[in-house]
């Protein structure tokens, strides 16, 4: 009785052996190279103005137009139906009082690129434009390229897509100078032409009379002359 009950006790502590834990018999070491003291921020540097700023800007590129042709029944050959390209975004500089200098520009802007025709003779969308805000005051010097277009008024904040602002084609200086001394002389003749008017209304009756008195005795004059003749 005692030997077989001998060999599954033997057998049950080499199972225990088994089941342990391997991680409790193998301790585990980190190491860090890593300093527990936190390094100090750099001072802050000065920021200095910039007033000064070179800008490459380049409008958006235009979209391709559709080749396209709608044919029906009583047309054989079709009529072409594509429509064209849209137009690129432009580059805005506005004006605001949110910004003091240049800091905040990029010196490479281009506009929005504009989407393509499709059939029924319909225009491709149009690009996005690049607006960039600007202190009031500033002044544009052109290196290379076209004349900038301007904005007499307010920045608009949504451009109409097909609009364009008007371009410094006009010089103020040629324009023709009104001559005012003829414009004088005109008010005036009319002011007299206006008094002669005025004069031959308000006439008095006698002073017609004497008027009509006088046409009679010159028609009577020349009668008699005509006579003695």
């Amino acid at each position: 009785m005692w030997l077989s009950r001998a060999v599954p006790v033997r057998y049950l502590g080499s199972y225990r052996r088994a089941q342990k834990p391997p991680w409790m018999t193998y301790p585990v070491v980190f190491y860090s190279d890593f300093s527990e003291k936190k390094e100090r921020d750099a001072p802050l540097q000065e920021t200095r103005m910039r007033d000064r700023f070179t800008l490459y800007a380049r409008g958006g590129e235009g979209g391709s137009g559709c080749s396209s042709v709608r044919r029906s029944r009583t047309d054989r050959y079709g009529k072409p139906d594509g429509g064209n390209g849209g137009r690129g975004g432009d580059v805005i500089l506005e004006c605001t009082h949110a910004v003091w200098d240049f800091s905040g520009l990029q010196p490479h802007v281009k506009g929005g690129k504009a989407g393509l025709g499709t059939s029924k003779n319909r225009i491709g969308n149009r690009g996005e434009d690049k607006i960039l805000q600007v202190p009031i005051g500033t002044v544009i010097h052109l290196q290379e390229g076209e004349i900038p277009s301007e904005v007499q008024i307010d920045s608009p904040k949504h451009l109409d897509p097909w609009d364009l602002p008007g371009t410094l084609t006009e010089d103020p200086a040629s324009e023709e100078i009104p001559d005012v001394h003829q414009q004088v002389t005109q008010e005036s003749v009319q002011i007299e032409d206006e008094e002669e008017l005025v004069a031959r209304h308000l006439r008095t009756p006698k002073e017609s009379d004497s008027e009509d008195d006088d046409d009679d005795d010159d028609h009577h004059h020349h009668r008699e002359a005509d006579y003695e003749r």
